[in-house]
């Protein structure tokens, strides 16, 4: 049996292609951008006594992220998407329309470069494979704003991702900054689709 292609994905898919053609790949980047922070904005504020309780959340999947994204896998601070929010729709997009809009690789361009909502949030630097890490990375970042863990603030950092071809996208310089080595990210993403940390700000 086919998937059914949602008409809201689909919606979405050709309005981001749309913009890509009327505004170019750097307006249609910050405009998705903006507006996952603001979805984000939205979140309820919430605390958790450790990342162990953010743990819990997640598997129960009362986590406001886990709401959106799915259920991730920890491995001590570092998290692992096993699968992309948005492969369905891409899947069934790709088999309906016989491949995705070659506009696509404008924004992804875009995303991976410095720049002052991506250097806010630690977000793209290598580590977007698709248009739509535009709009789930600094989502999930910004909504980790939103977070507490005993009563300090958290950063989540965006380490890699891998693409539908199953080619690796890994950020050097957020990996850095996380003290991670690209290796140890690889191999999350051979069981995974994106990989991210979370980093908790204790108060001096």
């Amino acid at each position: 049996m086919k998937s059914i292609l949602d008409i809201a994905h689909i919606t979405l898919l050709e309005t981001i292609r749309e913009t890509i053609i009327n505004m170019g790949g750097p307006a249609t980047k910050g405009t998705l951008m903006r507006r996952a922070i603001n979805i984000a904005k939205e979140l309820p504020e919430v605390e958790y006594e450790s990342l162990d309780a953010w743990e819990d959340a997640v598997n129960d999947q009362t986590h406001p992220i886990t709401r959106i994204e799915g259920v991730s896998i920890r491995d001590g601070t570092i998290f692992t998407l096993p699968q992309c929010p948005f492969a369905s729709s891409i899947s069934t997009y790709k088999e309906l329309f016989q491949g995705m809009p070659e506009e696509y690789s404008q924004i992804v361009t875009e995303y991976n470069k410095p720049g002052r909502f991506t250097n806010e949030l630690m977000v793209g630097y290598g580590s977007g494979v698709s248009p739509f890490c535009a709009i789930h990375q600094p989502f999930r970042s910004a909504a980790g704003k939103k977070i507490k863990v005993a009563g300090n603030d958290i950063h989540i950092i965006q380490l890699g991702c891998k693409g539908g071809d199953g080619k690796k996208s890994v950020s050097n310089e957020l990996c850095e900054i996380a003290g991670v080595s690209r290796e140890t990210v690889e191999e999350h993403l051979d069981n995974g689709m994106c990989v991210y940390m979370v980093k908790v700000l204790e108060q001096e």
